[in-house]
């Protein structure tokens, strides 16, 4: 009698996976005067990504594999602005962004996903205060910042409202 061996079984999925990437990072740091300076960078990035998933229900039914194959290149800046008033404080803005590769959806038996997402970028902008007083006995360091995410993307296993969110903007402090 064919069909599906009996088991206790009820899940089984896994992933191989293989990522080569390739990143050259630089940054110049030009002192204008002995009170501003700015900081010039750059990230170059390549990366290829394959993966092969595999999903089974129960576990000793035939095998579903989802292939997933994905490559990303690019370049993201960092721009800074430091102004020392004395050997004491400086201040500082500084613009900067991040990516995060794309990847595979774990789709599971009828496509409803896309079996790939693309590569997000985060955007940064900040502006802080470092600074020691008395004679170094006390250091103070504040910045205010905002990251903007758009398109952000993340691997989820099906079709589930609210996972996916498409901007996030974060504005935050911190005090030290």
């Amino acid at each position: 009698m064919g069909g599906i061996d009996p088991t206790d079984s009820w899940w089984e999925s896994g992933q191989e996976s293989t990522r080569e990437e390739a990143a050259v990072f630089g940054e110049l740091n030009w002192s204008i005067n002995k009170y501003i300076d700015i900081i010039l960078g750059a990230r170059w990035y390549d990366v290829d990504i394959e993966r092969t998933y595999y999903i089974a229900n129960p576990a000793t039914a035939p095998k579903t594999v989802i292939p997933s194959i994905g490559d990303d290149s690019g370049t993201v800046p960092k721009l800074g602005l430091q102004y020392n008033v004395n050997d004491d404080v400086m201040l500082f803005a500084v613009y900067s962004e991040g990516f995060r590769p794309g990847g595979g959806n774990r789709n599971r038996n009828e496509q409803t996903l896309p079996l790939t997402f693309e590569s997000d970028i985060l955007e940064n902008a900040e502006i802080g205060l470092k600074s020691t007083w008395f004679d170094g006995r006390l250091q103070v360091n504040a910045s205010v910042y905002q990251m903007t995410w758009d398109d952000t993307q993340v691997q989820i296993g099906g079709p589930r409202p609210g996972i996916f969110r498409p901007n996030i903007r974060m504005r935050c402090c911190q005090f030290r």
